[in-house]
């Protein structure tokens, strides 16, 4: 069957979200338990957060740079294939991570789970793109929005309740039986997806990889990451050298990488898909966007179960993080079916603007008893306004892809979304030590225990925390500007 037949292939609606949204709702469950319990990991090990950052670090940087390479080989081969074999490899990993004696193990466990991720979140969206039209593409992707919505969700409670009651390791081991049911389901109901016809047809060139693309974008990226990492040293004058030189590396890098894309016969990362100012809207206002709102559900969990600031229990913590995603099942869904009709320049600009503003009103109420009712109306808006930002982004970088590319361009949007994540995480962390040496020699605390271990002082932590979200505004209202500059739709049915 050629991949024009294959695309004529009638699968409904439901039948098609649910399948491909197992696994994606594996890698979103993933996702959401272990931020809640990071803490919980964190005493387990007796670590300071620099350190167990890279349990979320080590896991999207390899997402980061194997999302294309799995979009490609869903392109090339069969988008069913790779979402399949993404499935078996994130449950086995799974596993490894429950098994996990040590910090450095789980870290390593990580990163093998993150390959399977990488095929699931990449060909996902390429699934569904792949069975649809622009009549009900929008829904669709608003439905997927819903199931990612529904993980995120459970995540929290259900996270912060295993953790309490069972360990951080039960996290990892519920990921076993969904991702069983989820492989066979897959096997069951989609059609197969043969190789889209985007290369040539003789065989050396078709299945030829880009090496070197493959290569330089984790060197990229690892190099930033690090370099941000290295800000959290005790001495950090004397280590500002070595993080200047990680900066340089990864300009460097992208530099090449760059060269190298725009000559390569079969490119990790088709640069022709950024011809589209669309496509290039969305994209960068993902990237920023999502590094704006990971800084701020990134450090949430850590602030909600600190000692001397809120003192809540990981379930008590998960029930209040649980209000975002909760949100987010409502307006991703309503969202994306209003892309339909609407240009995404608007809903999408308008989410953003949302987030910024609720992360303004956060800045100005967060105390160290900051009132648990206003904590959760907060992330109610947050989880409105990114719902109604994500879907509609989504849709419209989509719908600007060609269609023999749609794995690739989907491996790049979530490729987007997950290089914004990783960013929040490096930049928080960074800037959160930064800051609380400041503030701790203007209310002159120390930042350590007698036995050494990290203490902050919870004026100071609060401070530090403020300051880190108003920083992190001005990410957003470039992306908000960004989103609007991409044009209007193509309204057109094809």
């Amino acid at each position: 069957m050629s991949s024009k037949e294959s695309n004529k292939v009638n699968v409904s609606l439901i039948t098609l979200v649910s399948a491909t949204g197992i696994g994606v709702f594996m890698g979103a469950l993933d996702s959401s338990i272990v931020n809640i319990s990071l803490k919980t990991i964190e005493d387990s090990f007796r670590v300071d957060q620099s350190s167990v950052q890279w349990v979320v670090l080590a896991y999207l940087l390899t997402i980061i740079s194997l999302m294309t390479v799995s979009g490609n080989l869903g392109d090339r081969f069969s988008s069913k294939k790779v979402f399949q074999l993404g499935i078996g490899l994130f449950t086995l990993g799974s596993l490894l991570c429950g098994l996990s004696p040590t910090l450095e193990i789980l870290v390593i466990s990580r990163i093998f789970q993150a390959f399977g991720a990488s095929g699931l979140f990449a060909n996902g969206i390429a699934i569904i793109t792949r069975f649809t039209d622009r009549k009900n593409r929008g829904l669709a992707i608003g439905f997927n929005s819903l199931i990612v919505s529904g993980a995120l969700t459970v995540g929290p409670a259900v996270g912060g309740i295993l953790t309490q009651f069972f360990g951080w390791q039960s996290i990892f081991f519920m990921n076993i039986p969904i991702g069983i049911v989820g492989f066979v389901w897959v096997q069951k109901v989609i059609p197969s997806t043969p190789p889209l016809n985007n290369y040539p047809s003789n065989e050396t060139s078709q299945y030829k990889i880009d090496i070197l693309g493959i290569i330089l974008l984790p060197v990229t990226l690892f190099a930033l990451t690090a370099g941000f990492a290295v800000l959290n040293n005790k001495n950090t004058l004397e280590i500002l050298p070595i993080a200047i030189l990680l900066f340089l590396l990864s300009f460097i890098a992208f530099i090449v990488l760059i060269y190298v894309e725009k000559r390569a016969p079969n490119p990790n990362i088709d640069l022709s898909l950024f011809k589209n100012r669309r496509f290039t809207a969305g994209i960068i206002s993902a990237i920023l966007a999502f590094t704006g709102l990971q800084i701020i559900l990134y450090q949430m969990p850590f602030f909600l179960q600190d000692r001397e600031t809120m003192n809540l229990t990981q379930s008590e913590t998960g029930l209040i993080i649980i209000a975002v995603p909760l949100v987010m099942a409502i307006a991703g869904p309503l969202a994306g079916r209003l892309s339909d009709k609407y240009d995404a320049k608007y809903l999408s600009t308008g989410g953003i603007i949302g987030i910024a503003m609720v992360l303004l009103v956060f800045t100005l109420v967060l105390s160290k008893s900051i009132d648990i009712f206003v904590l959760i109306l907060l992330m109610l808006l947050f989880g409105l306004t990114i719902g109604f930002f994500s879907a509609p982004n989504g849709n419209s970088v989509m719908s600007a892809s060609p269609r023999n590319k749609l794995g690739l361009a989907g491996g790049i949007l979530a490729l987007s979304r997950n290089i914004g994540f990783t960013l929040g995480i490096v930049v928080s962390t960074a800037v959160l030590t930064l800051f609380t040496r400041f503030f701790s020699n203007i209310y002159g605390t120390s930042l350590f225990n007698p036995d050494g271990t990290t203490r902050i002082d919870p004026n100071v932590y609060v401070s530090s925390l403020q300051w880190i979200f108003m920083l992190s505004i001005p990410f957003l209202l470039t992306a908000a500007l960004i989103s609007y500059l991409r044009g209007s739709e193509e309204r057109s049915i094809s």
